[in-house]
């Protein structure tokens, strides 16, 4: 599963702050220390050599694949195959979750 807005952001002093003061620069440098990157709103565009079933288990996510936005709810599920490119971006400042499987053929 993929957590987001967990951990209280903190600046160089160490001083933590609420999510609404997180700066870009600061979002970019923390994603990319997770290993996912950011181009506008949305994480770079990849595609998997795996089959994926995905279903939001908490809140409301955007799905952008084969040219069109589409926004999951909790228990929404959408089947990407291998090789489809994609995109996620959660549009709110609180957590979602989404169950991810994958299967290779």
């Amino acid at each position: 599963m993929i957590e987001a807005n967990e951990a209280k952001p903190t600046d160089a002093t160490g001083e933590e702050h609420g999510a609404a003061s997180l700066s870009i620069a600061s979002l970019a440098k923390m994603t990319s220390a997770l290993g996912v990157t950011l181009s506008g709103l949305f994480a770079d565009p990849e595609a998997d050599d795996v089959d994926q079933f995905a279903m939001v288990i908490k809140r409301a996510v955007l799905s952008r694949h084969d040219g069109r936005d589409i926004k999951l709810t909790r228990g929404d599920f959408l089947m990407l195959p291998a090789g489809t490119p994609h995109r996620w971006q959660n549009r709110s400042l609180a957590s979602a979750k989404i169950l991810f499987v994958s299967s290779r053929r």
